[in-house]
């Protein structure tokens, strides 16, 4: 129990020397703009232009990719447990297409969402 106390006394007391750490950071160079410099240079920033793309385009290819993901398995397994006098599997194969069409639409709608398009102009140069 000693122990324990010499040991917390011990961080205790070296834990600020640790926390400013001046030497370091005067190591470092250091970049000095200044209001005027910094003020100019926003005013020249060209605006941002609004992208006019649409959440559209993430909810067609989510929607193909969610009826393929449905429908293709749904069709092999219809046809492989398949016997003589069984109706046929377009219905139900159509049926899950339409599911996954839709699952697959909302998601990919809701991954495209997620992306901020920056529609700046780069400056040549910079990256």
């Amino acid at each position: 129990m000693q122990l324990c106390r010499i040991v917390v006394l011990i961080f205790a007391a070296t834990s600020p020397a640790f926390a400013q750490a001046p030497a370091i950071e005067a190591a470092q160079p250091r970049l000095i703009i200044s209001e005027r410099a910094l003020a100019g240079g926003l005013d020249r920033m060209p605006p941002a232009v609004q992208s006019r793309d649409s959440v559209r385009n993430g909810a067609i290819i989510g929607a193909v990719i969610g009826a393929v993901a449905l429908a293709a398995p749904g069709a092999w397994i219809c046809h492989m447990l398949k016997e003589p006098g069984d109706p046929p599997c377009l219905k139900g194969v159509l049926t899950l297409g339409a599911v996954g069409a839709g699952v697959g639409a909302a998601a990919g709608a809701g991954v495209d969402a997620l992306f901020v398009r920056d529609q700046r102009p780069r400056l040549s140069g910079s990256r």
